[in-house]
C-alpha cells in the first residue's frame, strides 16, 4: 500500500477520533476533556493543558479533589481544588481554591448530593487549545469539511484506479484487434492501378491459360 495512501487514511482516522471519541467516552463512561484556560492551578497543570474528568456523585467527593464547577455569578466553568465539603440541609456545600491563587474562591457552590460533578482523573499537556478549537462551532465546521474532502478524495482515487485497470485490460487485447485489421484483402475487392497479382493467391482461383503466371496486369476498368 502506498505511503501517501496510508497517511491519507491515518489523517482521516485522527479527525474522526477527535470528533467521535470524546462524545462516546462522555456518553458511555462519563469521561470528558476540559481545557485549562488559566494558570490558577499551576504547577499541577498549565494553560493549554487538557483536563480529563469523570462524572462523580457529589456525595462521593472528598477534600483535595480537583473538580470542574460552574460559577454562580456568570455561569463560567472553572477547575479548582476542594478545600472543604459539607452536607447542609440535604445539600452538598463545596468550597474551592486554585493552587496558585492567594485566596479561596468567593462563595460556596451548593449542589444536590446525587448531582454528577466532573472530577479530575488526569491531564494531557498542550492538548487544551486543540480541544477548545475542535469543540467550538468553527472547529466543528472545519472538521466536517476536512472529513468530507478526505472521503471525496478516497472515492475519486477508488474510481480512478478502476478506470486505469479497465484501460490496461483493453490495451492487453489491442494486438488481437490489430491482427484482425491486417487480414488479407478479398480477391473480389478492387485493387489500385499497377498492383501485381500473384498466381499463388488462393483467392484468384484457376489462372487463364492465356496469361503467364509471372505476368503483371494493369487494372484499367472494363473495356468498352
Amino acid at each position: 500500500m502506498p505511503t501517501r495512501r496510508i497517511g491519507h487514511y491515518l489523517y482521516s482516522a485522527v479527525l474522526l477520533a477527535l470528533l467521535l471519541v470524546p462524545v462516546l467516552l462522555h456518553s458511555l463512561l462519563g469521561i470528558a476533556i476540559s481545557p485549562v484556560l488559566s494558570g490558577s492551578m499551576k504547577p499541577v497543570f498549565n494553560p493549554g493543558d487538557a483536563l480529563i474528568t469523570k462524572e462523580t456523585k457529589a456525595l462521593n467527593l472528598r477534600v483535595g479533589d480537583i473538580v470542574v464547577l460552574r460559577n454562580a455569578s456568570d455561569y463560567s466553568l472553572f477547575s479548582h481544588r476542594i478545600t472543604s465539603i459539607k452536607n447542609v440541609d440535604f445539600q452538598i456545600v463545596i468550597n474551592t481554591k486554585g493552587d496558585n491563587n492567594p485566596v479561596a474562591d468567593a462563595g460556596a457552590v451548593k449542589v444536590n448530593p446525587l448531582q454528577l460533578i466532573p472530577r479530575e482523573i488526569g491531564h494531557v499537556p498542550f492538548l487544551g487549545r486543540e480541544v477548545v478549537f475542535f469543540t467550538s462551532n468553527k472547529g466543528r465546521l472545519v472538521s466536517y469539511i476536512l472529513i468530507g474532502l478526505a472521503l471525496l478524495l478516497s472515492i475519486a482515487r477508488y474510481f480512478g484506479r478502476k478506470t486505469l485497470a479497465k484501460h490496461h485490460s483493453l490495451n492487453l487485447h489491442m494486438p488481437h484487434l490489430h491482427h484482425d485489421i491486417q487480414a488479407p484483402l478479398s480477391g473480389t475487392e478492387a485493387l489500385p492501378t499497377g498492383t501485381s497479382i500473384s498466381s499463388t493467391d488462393s483467392n484468384l482461383g484457376q489462372q487463364d491459360p492465356g496469361i503467364s503466371s509471372n505476368a503483371t496486369t494493369d487494372y484499367k476498368g472494363d473495356n468498352v
